[in-house]
């Protein structure tokens, strides 16, 4: 009988921090390892190769209508904002989070922007008591309808982290909306968590309202997409991406639509990832093109040296180089070598990360694949 459905697989090469650092990596949280989605307060964008924009929405730290504000800033406060914003980028919270302590103190604790950063910092790092303190700190520099809105959204953002506190996120967020209607980003934010609540008509309704307020805004294509589906508000859906490949072809998530596709993060410099480019290879022997496509996708920043690679070891699915490091931030992956199982709706099911020296990741891959493809 013919073997069930399984997979398609993306192996990600990354170029990443070689194994002597690993120990200054941040680690991913919680939630990452739970859904790619973005938060009610950071929709994403899909991967382009080459693209100069952020491929997994962050928050801002600064509200719309408020660069006047940070413009009057000292210019040493303004680069510690500045740095804090691009740490978030990178996933880097600890590091964000210094940034705008920094700029805090420099700003005499008197810096709205500052304390936003310092709130969205400890809340993505899990600190939600000391999230709020600064979000209270925050409300207190408040002078304008404008930084009170942007208060509420933060407490809302720190609260959406925690799903037994959606209707408490949902109230800041509405608060949000009330002081500043004509900020897109808040009904977007409250819209995500509507339907993340089940509230999908009124959820579509605020995705259509940001979508009347920026039509070409940074997040029109998720509030569009979240509004002809809500479940992508609530459910683990991969982020999309499209990407030339080293055949010269294009390959997209969304042309893969229909099949599990398991995304492989790898490096040249990782052992472990080394050693488990022979699993994947039994895996396109078992299974046929047309149930498992298997796709390396490198962020070595020496081309010839990542080719060369993938030649040597006859690595002769499509391939892939990930140079700027999108499609690894997108996925939040902070250690190799990491597997992310997403179904055939699009929905991540699973990922593994990190090496056990009992147990290969390649070989709780397989185990991973036939598991769910037995299921479908």
């Amino acid at each position: 009988m013919r073997a069930a459905l399984p997979p398609v697989i993306l192996c990600l090469f990354v170029q990443y921090p070689p194994p002597s650092t690993w120990a200054a990596v941040f680690r991913i949280q919680p939630q990452q390892q739970e859904t790619s989605q973005p938060s009610p307060s950071a929709p994403a964008t899909p991967v382009q190769a080459g693209s100069t924009a952020s491929t997994h929405a962050q928050e801002s730290t600064t509200a719309p209508g408020s660069n006047d504000l940070q413009d009057a800033l000292p210019p040493a406060v303004q680069l510690e904002i500045s740095s804090g914003d691009k740490a978030f980028d990178n996933s880097a919270y600890e590091v964000a989070l210094d940034h705008f302590k920094k700029a805090s103190k420099l700003a005499g604790d008197s810096c709205v922007e500052c304390l936003a950063g310092e709130a969205k910092a400890l809340s993505l790092m899990r600190n939600e008591k000391e999230a709020l303190k600064a979000a209270d700190k925050m409300d207190a520099q408040s002078r304008t309808d404008a930084d009170r809105a942007k208060v509420h959204r933060i407490r809302g953002f720190i609260y959406s982290a925690d799903p037994k506190k959606l209707k408490q996120a949902e109230t800041e967020y509405r608060q949000a909306v009330s002081l500043s209607p004509a900020t897109a980003e808040y009904h977007l934010s409250l819209a995500l968590t509507l339907m993340k609540e089940f509230q999908d008509d009124e959820g579509k309704r605020e995705a259509a309202q940001y979508l009347s307020l920026a039509p070409a805004g940074a997040y029109a294509l998720y509030a569009k997409q979240i509004e002809a589906d809500p479940r992508r508000a609530r459910d683990n859906f991969a982020p999309e991406f499209r990407l030339p490949t080293l055949d010269g072809n294009v390959v997209s998530l969304s042309d893969l639509s229909g099949r599990y596709v398991v995304l492989d993060f790898w490096a040249t410099w990782c052992p472990a990832c080394r050693e488990g480019v022979g699993d994947l290879k039994d895996l396109t022997k078992k299974y046929p093109p047309s149930e498992v496509t298997l796709i390396s996708v490198s962020a070595d920043k020496d081309e010839a040296a990542w080719k060369s690679f993938v030649q040597g070891k006859k690595m002769t699915w499509t391939q892939y180089r990930d140079a700027d490091g999108k499609v690894l931030r997108a996925y939040h992956v902070r250690a190799f070598p990491t597997f992310v199982v997403i179904g055939p709706d699009g929905i991540i099911r699973e990922t593994l990360v990190g090496e056990n020296p009992q147990d290969s990741v390649s070989h709780r891959l397989k185990e991973s694949i036939e598991t769910l493809a037995a299921k479908k």
